[in-house]
């Protein structure tokens, strides 16, 4: 077996064999320490974003944004962070805009200050429900709007902004009902058989181009759906629909599409919903092609192509 073993780069730092973990340093110094064939050495890369495989990134701050970025923000977005949250990714250009300040709480009493809040997907959604109501959350999201704030909700955040969630077949744990947040006409009903497709369209208000995706057990009905968010297409079936309700009074949004801030014209639609009112274009699916090249050719650079196919058979 062969590998190739990433070191950052910390010229100053030797470990105890005294050996600098440099670029400087030939591969042929690695070879009596490691127990497999060392074929290169891929260097600390500064400022790379590649979207993380779960959650565990959350307990640290992610933003890229420069100091003179942060200060000239606009907007600071609270993204709750429920024990089983899901689709972390959707915030990721929100992290990285900019306008906006985007930080993940975990408890009500870290809200002072935030002009948005956002309630993300779940993995358990009555659960994570539950955990709302143990810990005040309904208090603070209804004090949250009473000032003129914003609430956000995505998939499992969505059916929890309803009156009833139910789970007549047991597909989250025990079959039962759980009363939702009760600040959208609605309710779900949770099936066994999950939604599961691509899509694009455009926002209602204003017809911004949308493109995302559907991952969801359950479907939501009620008054109101009748003035929904997206107007959308499913890529596979070219099936309509709409998708999404906000509240009369403009303040209460939620949806089922992940991937809502990923598109620019998209991100500037809920940007300027979320208050700000001349954001900066901030493409973020261009941002991570861009970043993923950047990473490729840094391994390309240091890992000898021609030895590599050729332990591989591949020459």
């Amino acid at each position: 077996a062969n590998r190739v073993i990433p070191v950052q780069q910390k010229p100053n730092i030797a470990p105890a064999s005294a050996v600098p973990l440099s670029l400087s340093v030939p591969v042929s110094s690695l070879r009596p320490q490691a127990p497999v064939q060392t074929l290169a050495v891929i260097p600390y890369l500064e400022q790379l974003h590649l979207e993380a495989e779960d959650s565990m990134p959350l307990a640290k701050s992610m933003r890229m944004n420069s100091a003179a970025a942060v200060a000239e923000q606009s907007v600071t977005v609270a993204v709750v962070r429920y024990p089983r949250i899901s689709n972390h990714t959707d915030f990721d250009a929100l992290n990285m805009h900019p306008h906006v300040h985007c930080v993940f709480v975990d408890t009500p009493e870290q809200l002072i200050g935030v002009d948005a809040i956002i309630l993300p997907g779940s993995k358990h959604v009555r659960a994570d429900l539950a955990w709302l109501y143990e810990h005040h959350w309904l208090r603070a999201l209804q004090k949250h709007l009473r000032y003129g704030g914003k609430l956000l909700g995505i998939c499992g955040g969505f059916q929890m902004l309803g009156d009833w969630i139910h789970d007549p077949y047991g597909v989250e744990s025990n079959a039962g009902s759980s009363q939702g947040l009760g600040l959208l006409s609605m309710q779900t009903t949770l099936s066994e058989q999950k939604s599961l497709r691509n899509v694009t369209g455009e926002h209602c208000i204003n017809h911004s181009a949308i493109s995302g995706y559907e991952i969801h057990a359950g479907r939501s009905e009620g008054l109101a759906l009748a003035k929904p968010v997206l107007q959308l297409c499913c890529n596979d079936t070219g099936q309509r629909y709409v998708d999404g309700a906000i509240s009369d009074d403009n303040a209460v949004m939620g949806t089922y599409v992940h991937g809502l801030f990923d598109q620019a014209d998209s991100l500037q639609t809920m940007l300027q919903w979320l208050g700000v009112q001349t954001p900066a274009p901030f493409d973020y699916n261009a941002f991570r092609e861009q970043q993923i090249d950047y990473a490729a050719d840094a391994v390309a650079k240091q890992l000898p192509i021609a030895k590599l196919l050729q332990l591989l058979g591949l020459n």
